[in-house]
């Protein structure tokens, strides 16, 4: 699976916050497959991970960088319902291909 666009970093704009996507081997040795820091820019992804897990993490934390950029720290989703979202979010867009041309025209 490709990470990068022609050699460069992949950079996401969420509400004009650019966030860039480094891939990290330090992650997995400290426990953790990624992590967000909407503040530094960078959503980390474990260097290592198969595509689908790449999918699933970079999903999961693009929800952490939604809720940290719209949400005041007391409206904030906890780890389980991030968990929760991301992994049947993931689910139904994988279930239902269909979805692709309407969600993304």
């Amino acid at each position: 699976m490709k990470r990068t666009m022609k050699n460069k970093p992949l950079i996401l704009d969420i509400l004009n916050y650019k966030l860039a996507v480094i891939f990290d081997s330090e992650l997995q040795k400290r426990g953790s497959d990624g992590e967000c820091d909407v503040e530094g820019g960078q959503i980390r992804i474990g260097a290592n991970l198969p595509a689908r897990s790449f999918a699933d993490v970079l999903l999961h934390e693009l929800l952490h960088a939604i809720v940290g950029i719209g949400l005041d720290k007391e409206n904030r989703l906890t780890e389980l319902q991030i968990n929760y979202i991301s992994a049947v979010l993931s689910e139904v867009l994988r279930r239902n291909p269909g979805l692709k041309p309407i969600l993304m025209p």
